[in-house]
C-alpha cells in the first residue's frame, strides 16, 4: 500500500514548506514560538504548567476509580426503538453507555443497577456538583432506562424536567451567537489555526520525525485541513484502511480511508450519529491531508485493513478514550482545549464571513457538516 520512495519525497517537501527557511531548525521554529507567546503573555509558561499539573492530577483522579461495566448495558440499548422504529446506531448505543458508566462513577457504584436512577435528586446533585458539561445529555440514556424497566413516570417527569431547562437555556446561547465564557478564551481564527499548524514541528534535532508528533498533527489536520470537504465528528476511533477494490466488502459498523494507486482518496461515513437522515456519505481528501495521512501511516506501519488509530494493545480506542487523544492533539498543537463543537462554531464562523446564498449555506451543512443549516447557524460567532 506505502510508496516508501513518495512518502520519502513527501516528507522533504513538506519539511521544506513547514521551515519556510531551510537554514532554520526546528529547535530554531520552537524558540521562536515560545518567545513570541511570552511577549504576548509574560505569563504563558506558567499557565501552560498549570495546565500540565491539572491535567495529570485529573489522570491521576480517573485512575483511582475502578469500574465493572455492566456487559447487559449495551443490550438494553439494542432492544430499544427510537421514536421513529429504527434501532439506535452504534455509536449512539456506545455514546448511551459511556454516559451511564460516567455517572455510576461520580456516583460511587461498581455496576449498573436502575434503581440507582430512582431518586432524580441524588443523581441530579451529583452530577452537578461534578460541573460536567451537557447536562441535558445525561439526561437521555437515563430517561430511555427508566422507561424500559417501567419505572415510575412522576420520576422520569424529573429527568425531564431538566432537559427542558437546558434546552431552554442552550436555545438562548446559540440564539444569541456568543461563546460561553469558557469557550471564548479558546476560540482561535482560522488564519490562526493554520498558521499554528504550519508551524506546529513533528522533526526531532536530528531530523527525524516524532511519532507522537505525526499523530497529533493528523488529528488537528482532519479537522482543520479538510473543511471543504469534510469536518469529521467523533467517528475516528472506527476508520479503517481498505483499498478501492475492496470498498464493497466494507463492515457498514464502520467508517473507511480508501486508497487508489497508494494514496490516500476518500473518507467513507456509513456510521455516524446523523446517518438516519443523511445516510451514507464519501467525501474527498485533501492534498494537504492525504500527505499527512501518508507520512503517519509510514511511521506506524499501518496496512490495508488497519485500523487509521489504535491504542498500546493496538486495538481501536473506545470513543471517550479517543476524545482525550483528540483534546491533547488539539492542546499540543494549537495551545487550546478546543471541542469539536468549538471546530464547528470556528469552521461555520470563518465559513459566514463570506456572503452566502441559502442554497449554499444548506449544502455547506447538509452535504459537508452533516446536520441541518439551522443548526449549523447556531454555531456562528456573531461579534
Amino acid at each position: 500500500m506505502i510508496n516508501k520512495k513518495k512518502i520519502i519525497y513527501n516528507i522533504y517537501i513538506y519539511y521544506i514548506y513547514n521551515m519556510s527557511n531551510i537554514i532554520k531548525t526546528p529547535a530554531d521554529i520552537q524558540k521562536e514560538y515560545r518567545e513570541r507567546k511570552k511577549k504576548e503573555n509574560p505569563e504563558y509558561l506558567l499557565l501552560q504548567n498549570e495546565k500540565k499539573r491539572l491535567y495529570r492530577q485529573r489522570k491521576k483522579e480517573e485512575k483511582q476509580v475502578n469500574i465493572n461495566k455492566d456487559d447487559n448495558l449495551k443490550k438494553y440499548f439494542e432492544d430499544m426503538k427510537t421514536p421513529k422504529g429504527n434501532k439506535y446506531t452504534d455509536i449512539t448505543i456506545k455514546n448511551y453507555v459511556s454516559k451511564i458508566n460516567k455517572i455510576l462513577k461520580l456516583l460511587g457504584k461498581d455496576k449498573f443497577n436502575i434503581n440507582y436512577f430512582e431518586n432524580p435528586d441524588d443523581v441530579l446533585k451529583t452530577l452537578k456538583e461534578s460541573k460536567i458539561k451537557n447536562l441535558k445529555d445525561y439526561m437521555t440514556p437515563i430517561v430511555l432506562l427508566l422507561k424500559q424497566f417501567k419505572k415510575s413516570e412522576d420520576v422520569i417527569s424529573k429527568y425531564h424536567g431538566v432537559m427542558s431547562k437546558e434546552k431552554e437555556r442552550e436555545d438562548e446561547d446559540r440564539g444569541n451567537n456568543k461563546l460561553n465564557k469558557e469557550d471564548k478564551h479558546k476560540f482561535l481564527s482560522m488564519d490562526e489555526i493554520n498558521f499554528r499548524i504550519d508551524e506546529y514541528d513533528i522533526f526531532n534535532d536530528k531530523g527525524d520525525i516524532i511519532p507522537d508528533k505525526i499523530l497529533n498533527k493528523l488529528i488537528v489536520s482532519f479537522y482543520f485541513k479538510n473543511t471543504e470537504n469534510l469536518i469529521p465528528r467523533n467517528d475516528l476511533n472506527i476508520i479503517k484502511l481498505i483499498s478501492v477494490n475492496k470498498i464493497k466488502n466494507m463492515n457498514e459498523d464502520f467508517n473507511y480511508i480508501s486508497f487508489k494507486d497508494e494514496d490516500p482518496k476518500n473518507i467513507y461515513l456509513n456510521n455516524y450519529k446523523t446517518k438516519a437522515t443523511y445516510g451514507k456519505k464519501k467525501f474527498a481528501i485533501s492534498k494537504y491531508l492525504s500527505d499527512m495521512i501518508s507520512i503517519y501511516l509510514e511511521i506506524y506501519k499501518k496496512e490495508n485493513g488497519d485500523f487509521l488509530f489504535t491504542n498500546d494493545k493496538k486495538e481501536p480506542y473506545e470513543k471517550t478514550a479517543f476524545l482525550r487523544i483528540i483534546n491533547k492533539a488539539m492542546m499540543d498543537v494549537l495551545d487550546k482545549p478546543i471541542s469539536i463543537d468549538l471546530v464547528r462554531s470556528i469552521v461555520i464562523t470563518d465559513y459566514y464571513k463570506t456572503p452566502r446564498s441559502i442554497n449554499d449555506k444548506k449544502q455547506f451543512h447538509n452535504n459537508i457538516l452533516l446536520h441541518t443549516a439551522k443548526v449549523g447557524e447556531e454555531y456562528n460567532i456573531v461579534e
